[in-house]
């Protein structure tokens, strides 16, 4: 058990979390499918079915996808960013729970980890689309990128 390692992936979950919804589950699933993120004593076990890993891959993907149209309500909007925080702090209490400790601290770390990267991200997206002047699809790949890497970092650093 390393605490700081645990503490370290709930915020990098709710980190990708915050800037997309599924991404951080997503990535926990695929773990708990592959057996590389232990979840089975938990009520945390259905991430590792298959289906469900499936089912959160396609709702990620679509995620990324439906972001770039202009039409989507803001991510701090309370509905949306409602819906990071939980995912968020699912994710994170996955880091913690697969490591044998209380997912507790995990849930908050990756709620509070997805609340702050939803404002910030939507504050560099903004500053890239009207101060710098990247269309939003392009802007929109940077978010995507922050995604994918913090979710990528989060199950290398796992144990």
């Amino acid at each position: 058990m390393d605490r700081y390692r645990d503490v370290m992936r709930a915020i990098e979950l709710g980190s990708a979390t915050g800037i997309h919804t599924w991404t951080g589950l997503a990535a926990v699933s695929w773990a708990a499918a592959a057996g590389e993120m232990p979840l089975d004593a938990s009520p945390l076990f259905i991430l590792s079915d298959p289906d469900v890993t499936s089912v959160l891959l396609l709702l990620a993907a679509g995620e990324i996808v439906a972001d770039k149209l202009p039409f989507l309500p803001n991510r701090t909007d309370a509905l949306p960013l409602l819906a990071r925080m939980g995912c968020g702090a699912l994710a994170g209490a996955a880091a913690f729970v697969a490591d044998g400790e209380s997912g507790s601290a995990g849930v908050a770390a990756g709620a509070l980890a997805a609340a702050v990267s939803a404002a910030v991200t939507f504050r560099l997206r903004s500053f890239l689309t009207h101060s710098v002047g990247l269309p939003n699809p392009l802007a929109g790949l940077v978010d995507d990128s922050l995604a994918l890497l913090l979710a990528r970092r989060a199950l290398a650093s796992g144990g």
